[in-house]
């Protein structure tokens, strides 16, 4: 077995270590965001949901898109021998973020309450006025994170990824309960009841704020312990001017911030838009800030899968670059097959569990309010999660392989694409919330579609459709199926007040989640979908392959 991890073994610490900080960023995200939604309730995360999105979507920049770019200009002159022009770059690019970080400070700070106001929730400008800040220590720290693992130490990145959701998680307890009661006295000051959510919510904004600052300061700490390399590459020979490092920028960093931006931005216009259409249908702006917070809580366990996607895009990313780099097919299109092979079973595995979890879900977020949008959403909503995971898939591959242009170019022709489907759905077809899921669901299908011709047309590789896509959606199937029967099972045994308490949704959600993924495993590995070396290879496949030795599912001659 040791044998086999020695070419490939640093590799697999490295996406096991994405894969895991990327799960456990997503669950300390989780439990924090349920202890603020109850305390505030359905009206506090409708006024949360706009600075919600700007958040996750900084989240995805900062700790994937941002270092992927970094990382890959920074590795390039570390491996010239030229850790000078490594510094200067990182420099560079974080003199540039803070530029784009002080007009976004303004911009929000200006038009947020204005563009609240606009879309009907003109108590969410309270919070929204502060995202600028958060999004330029955001920008910040993944130049930073990027900077680290192209320098071939990715532990102090992966450690920011985590200390930002638990500092900000601490942090959010404190501003929560001040901002909260601050806001109970504005009620009573002003004879309104929106103040309590409205402060709460700028106090979440607060707590994103604390956990992003906390974490770019222990990630400059790291750098200042490691002083004598910075200090070596100070006073090391520049070999780039300026000129030299702006058109790598040009080249790389500010492709893969395009994708991504114009993938997040293509969302936001649609949710303005349909904003100022249902403001009509809501008496008031309670109602529409409550049917904001049901989706929002859709859409936000749909952008921690996505985060977690993220986390194997990053962790696998290295192993293809490094494939190209030696210009070995035969290493190349193995380690595409188990990048794609990971993707696509977390993606059936991720759809089916919200789908069939929505209730215990909706539950743990919204315990005694309404939550039928949320169920719905997460229902129907297996298109836009599927997808998304898949273009982050395809895009981590194209960024191994050094295509950056590319999927700019499609995400733009989506983005279009995108805008007019909406339109048509939403006026013509009728079909409000479920239009712009839509939408957005068959723009990402289009994104991934373009991507895979293109890589297709790149390098060649054919994928197996059974054991890349049928088996791993049957195992899906087959869980999904198992734990249908237990909801039902449970559903029938409780008593509905037990039900509908946050504790034992939340003891539901987790047994659930492990049995199924157990499941799920065991039907990956006997169906021959995946093979032990190949699990082997894959993220946190050391453990789960030491699990399936000690259970006698494999052998460690398969190995």
């Amino acid at each position: 077995m040791r044998e086999r991890q020695n070419p490939t073994g640093y590799l697999m610490i490295e996406s096991s270590l994405y894969y895991a900080a990327a799960l456990l960023s997503s669950l300390i995200f989780l439990i924090f965001r349920v202890i603020f939604i109850s305390g505030t309730g359905l009206l506090g995360q409708g006024l949360l949901a706009p600075s919600l999105y700007f958040y996750m979507g900084a989240l995805l920049l900062s700790c994937f898109f941002i270092p992927a770019a970094v990382s890959r200009l920074v590795s390039v002159r570390m491996g010239r021998k030229h850790p000078a022009d490594a510094v200067r770059l990182m420099r560079m690019l974080c003199l540039h973020m803070t530029a784009a970080g002080v007009f976004l400070i303004l911009f929000f700070w200006f038009a947020g309450p204005p563009l609240a106001g606009f879309a009907g929730l003109r108590f969410s400008g309270y919070a929204i006025r502060w995202m600028g800040f958060v999004l330029w220590l955001e920008a910040c720290l993944g130049v930073m994170r990027g900077y680290h693992i192209g320098r071939g130490n990715s532990l102090p990145a992966l450690l920011s990824v985590v200390t930002e959701q638990l500092a900000g998680g601490i942090a959010s307890l404190f501003f929560n309960s001040y901002f909260l009661n601050y806001g109970q006295k504005a009620n009573l000051l002003y004879g309104e009841t929106a103040y309590t959510a409205a402060f709460g919510a700028e106090g979440a904004v607060f707590s994103f704020a604390a956990g992003a600052l906390i974490s770019l300061l222990v990630l400059n700490l790291m750098s200042a312990l490691s002083g004598g390399s910075m200090q070596e590459a100070n006073e090391g020979r520049r070999m780039e001017n300026m000129d030299s490092l702006f058109r790598s920028e040009l080249r790389t960093f500010l492709p893969v911030m395009g994708t991504a931006l114009v993938l997040l931005f293509g969302p936001a216009l649609d949710a303005l838009i349909y904003s100022r259409h249902v403001r009509s249908v809501y008496g008031n702006w309670e109602q529409l800030a409550g049917f904001f917070g049901s989706a929002g809580g859709a859409v936000m366990l749909f952008f921690i899968l996505l985060f977690a996607a993220g986390g194997l895009m990053a962790g696998l990313m290295p192993g293809i670059h490094g494939a190209a780099q030696q210009k070995n097919r035969k290493l190349l299109a193995r380690r595409i097959r188990i990048f794609t092979k990971s993707v696509s079973a977390a993606a059936f595995f991720g759809c089916m569990l919200i789908a069939v979890l929505r209730v215990p879900l909706s539950v743990l977020f919204f315990a005694g309010e309404d939550a039928a949008l949320m169920q719905g959403l997460l229902l129907y909503g297996f298109v836009f999660l599927f997808f998304g995971m898949l273009s982050l898939e395809t895009c981590g591959v194209l960024f191994g392989l050094g295509h950056f242009a590319a999927p700019l170019q499609h995400a733009i022709i989506c983005f279009l694409s995108q805008l007019i489907l909406f339109l048509i759905l939403m006026y013509a077809a009728k079909l409000e919330m479920f239009g712009l899921l839509l939408a957005n669901g068959a723009s990402l299908a289009g994104f991934w579609l373009l991507n895979s011709l293109y890589l297709r047309g790149c390098i060649r590789i054919r994928r197996n459709v059974r054991t890349t896509w049928f088996l791993p959606f049957l195992s899906a199937a087959v869980s999904g199926f198992a734990i249908f029967l237990l909801h039902s099972l449970f559903a029938a045994l409780l008593p509905e007040s037990i039900q509908l308490m946050r504790a034992a949704a939340a003891v539901m959600v987790i047994l659930f989640s492990l049995g199924a993924a157990v499941l799920s495993c065991c039907f990956l590995l006997f169906s021959g979908a995946i093979s032990p070396g190949e699990l082997l290879e894959m993220p946190l496949g050391a453990m789960l392959c030491g699990f399936a030795l000690n259970a006698g599912f494999i052998s460690e001659e398969e190995l």
